[in-house]
């Protein structure tokens, strides 16, 4: 590759990121770097260094998911945001950040004018797929979105492409009840699956009791 070759690469790498952080919300693009993230906890600390051994070794060909699953507030989406964000700037490829309730209202959205087809393409396309936990805060999937959900998860393992999906769950049970057992299992294929369950980041300005 020449100079010109080389940073033409660069302004498109750029550019993926840029549309990758928009999409995350700015709240989140600008503190969820490796720097940023405190470990407080050995489990913290451990689950970072995997992450970032994920990212060193990532490549297109080989196309390896991430799995956070965990409490909520361990700070998932901050790791699976620096995660890509390494993966896009090393790497000539697209990247995708979809919030799990705005899909869950997207697909609801769509269901009347038969515009399904047009998201599971968008969803199912090349490059990686950053799905910020698809659950609602409490109970299970619809039975429409837990098959749209499927199908994207299968659809993606079945061209190898890479999945990285936060979920705030406590065991594996309790994800297999409220996402559905095969989608579970399909995000977890050839994936590094990594359980954050440290306490919340979260916590009260001021107490009073």
């Amino acid at each position: 590759m020449d100079e010109y070759e080389r940073r033409a690469a660069q302004r498109r790498r750029l550019r993926v990121l840029e549309e990758m952080l928009h999409q995350a919300g700015m709240g989140l693009a600008k503190r969820a770097t490796w720097d940023q993230y405190e470990t407080k906890h050995p489990g913290q600390a451990r689950v970072k260094a995997a992450l970032q051994e994920w990212a060193d070794t990532w490549t297109p060909e080989r196309g390896q998911g991430l799995l956070l699953w965990g409490p909520v507030g361990t700070g998932k989406d901050h790791l699976a945001l620096a995660a890509a964000r390494q993966v896009v700037l090393q790497h000539d490829c697209t990247a995708w950040w979809q919030n799990g309730r705005d899909l869950a209202g997207e697909w609801r959205d769509r269901i009347d004018n038969g515009g399904e087809q047009g998201l599971l393409a968008k969803l199912t396309g090349r490059g990686i797929l950053v799905i910020s936990d698809p659950l609602p805060p409490m109970g299970e999937l619809t039975t429409y979105q837990a098959d749209m959900l499927y199908r994207v998860v299968r659809a993606r393992t079945d061209k190898g492409l890479a999945t990285i999906c936060t979920v705030n769950v406590a065991s594996d049970a309790e994800a297999d009840e409220r996402m559905g057992a095969p989608t579970w299992d399909r995000l977890t294929q050839d994936a590094w699956k990594m359980k954050c369950s440290w306490p919340s980041h979260r916590v009260a300005a001021r107490v009073i009791q």
